[in-house]
């Protein structure tokens, strides 16, 4: 995980792991909304600005989300 400031960047890389057992479809979508809670909750709170979040098996999109709005600089220091 990369700090920066008070944001914390999460870099994940794909690698090799044995197939989970696959979700029956109202799981996957009852966790799908419930993490989607989750986000909304942390952008209303104000604990976050923005966040995406993505849930993604083998062979399905769960969820692919952008909750609230942020600017985003060039990364080169304060614009």
């Amino acid at each position: 995980m990369l700090l920066l400031g008070t944001m914390s960047v999460a870099i994940a890389a794909p690698v090799a792991t044995p197939p989970a057992p696959r979700l029956a479809e109202p799981q996957a979508k009852s966790l799908a909304n419930e993490v989607a809670e989750v986000g909304t909750a942390l952008v209303a709170t104000g604990q976050v600005p923005a966040l995406a979040i993505a849930m993604v098996t083998s062979d399905e999109i769960l969820l692919a989300e952008a909750f609230g709005e942020t600017a985003v600089g060039s990364g080169t220091g304060a614009d």
